[in-house]
């Protein structure tokens, strides 16, 4: 397999979520990439900065976990994972055409990945709005699975949209809004 941004493969990647998986799956959260800094979801170690993790904790779970392994096994207690649509970091690429075609491309391995997690109860989000736009409609056609934001953008936790990603999200999965 060939090496990708930061000497990571897709296989280690899989390998830091592996001790996370929720059983059962409830909810899987669809996300555009690993980013190109390291700064992984699934990676154990805390990394300052790691902006979709806090964003994950406080907005989904409502907590603040004193060390990220808490975190994440409190993520997959609560029957929540996080999934790639592309497991090539794009976030350093220019948006448009090349960081698209890197999703849309990898778009039968995610398919793969759902298949292989997702139960008949399980939901899907997609988030972010370019993976919205590339794959909420595919998700849909396929009828094999329940996209619970069919029918809106929702943002990416980052750069001020923490609060707003929150608001959309919780209300799909029935909690209460933190604000």
């Amino acid at each position: 397999m060939s090496q990708i941004q930061h000497g990571l493969t897709k296989s280690e990647y899989l390998r830091f979520r592996e001790p996370y998986l929720p059983t059962p799956c409830k909810v899987i959260f669809v996300f555009e990439s690993p980013p190109n800094t390291g700064k992984y979801f699934y990676k154990r170690e805390k990394i300052d900065g790691e902006q979709l993790f806090y964003a994950m904790m406080k907005q989904i779970l409502g907590i603040k976990p004193g060390t990220k392994d808490e975190g994440l096994r409190a993520f997959a207690d609560g029957g929540y994972l996080l999934l790639d649509a592309t497991y090539t970091p794009v976030n350093g690429l220019p948006e448009g055409r090349v960081r698209d075609k890197i999703i849309e491309d990898d778009f039968p391995l995610l398919i793969e990945e759902l298949n292989k997690y997702a139960g008949p109860n399980t939901k899907v989000i997609v988030v972010k709005k370019n993976v919205c736009n590339l794959l909420v409609q595919k998700l849909k056609h396929l009828k094999q699975f329940q996209v619970l934001n069919a029918d809106k953008i929702v943002p990416y936790p980052g750069c001020g949209q923490q609060t707003k990603f929150g608001n959309m999200v919780r209300p799909m999965l029935g909690l209460e809004p933190l604000y």
